[in-house]
């Protein structure tokens, strides 16, 4: 993304922000991008399904981190052992 003026935009931002919207209620919505430097950690990933996303020319992948509260404290426990 371009940091100016204490904000930031560019076509990071739009995807993010493009992506995000696609997740409805406890979902957490991915991209690609995100899913493929998450691979080997505690998390599992299903496709949603491909999206016309405004400024995008092709249908981009979206993804949803398959989660459940009651398992949020371990799967935490986990990534944190793998970063140190």
């Amino acid at each position: 993304p371009i940091h100016e003026d204490g904000d930031i935009f560019g076509t990071p931002v739009q995807m993010a922000a493009r992506v995000l919207s696609k997740a409805e209620g406890d979902e957490i919505a991915i991209s690609n991008l995100v899913r493929e430097m998450c691979v080997g950690k505690a998390y599992a990933v299903v496709k949603k399904d491909d999206y016309e996303l405004k400024g995008f020319a092709e249908p981009i992948p979206i993804f949803l981190v398959e989660w459940d509260v009651s398992e949020a404290p371990q799967q935490v426990a986990a990534v944190s052992e793998d970063v140190q």
